[in-house]
């Protein structure tokens, strides 16, 4: 019934979504995502939505990216797995005019990584005018100070870039860095195997 609810309203509907919304509904006690994903295979619900994402009418300027540093999209992916096992999380940055990237690994993602992440990355790529980034709570907060700047955002403002906060559940609108994270999860992540 979850999944169905979140479908029909247009959201994720995967395990992860399902458990997320099931936290949020107090439900107890509450299953694994590998549970969920278990139920869903057997009762054949996982298949991709089809037809394009259609946006859901919020404006949203395009940033200009014809020169390098102009934009950069950033993204964290995670959790991944090592064997051993190892949880990582990696803070993927793309230049949207020169399409290079910058990677930085973590065992967290915490506020302080990904300011010092992101710091790494620029030291490399070059400080860009305006960064693009998704609603995460690490980028632009913290649990304890949801309405409070976090790091990143300082460390924006400090340097002269501007932040641009994509809308809610509009993955696309950061579309170079979702499709960089793509690659990287089928042909890097999926395929290495990698020991501690």
């Amino acid at each position: 019934m979850v999944r169905l609810k979140l479908y029909n309203q247009d959201l994720f509907c995967g395990a992860q979504a399902i458990l997320w919304e099931m936290e949020e509904l107090g439900a107890k006690p509450l299953p694994s995502i590998r549970t969920i994903s278990r139920i869903l295979a057997r009762n054949e619900l996982t298949h991709r939505r089809t037809g394009k994402y259609e946006a859901k009418g919020t404006v949203y300027p395009v940033l200009s990216s014809a020169l390098p540093n102009q934009t950069h999209q950033i993204d964290l992916v995670g959790p991944c797995y090592l064997k051993g096992p190892v949880r990582f999380y990696s803070l993927n940055i793309v230049d949207t005019a020169t399409v290079r990237c910058g990677l930085q690994s973590s065992l967290s993602k915490s506020g302080q990584t990904i300011l010092d992440g992101c710091w790494g990355a620029w030291k490399r790529m070059g400080i860009p005018e305006r960064v693009q980034i998704d609603n995460a709570m690490s980028f632009f907060g913290s649990p304890t100070h949801p309405r409070g700047m976090g790091p990143l955002i300082r460390l924006c403002l400090h340097n002269g870039v501007e932040p641009w906060f994509i809308p809610m559940a509009e993955p696309w609108r950061n579309g170079m860095i979702e499709s960089f994270n793509d690659r990287y999860q089928q042909m890097f992540l999926g395929k290495v195997n990698m020991a501690t």
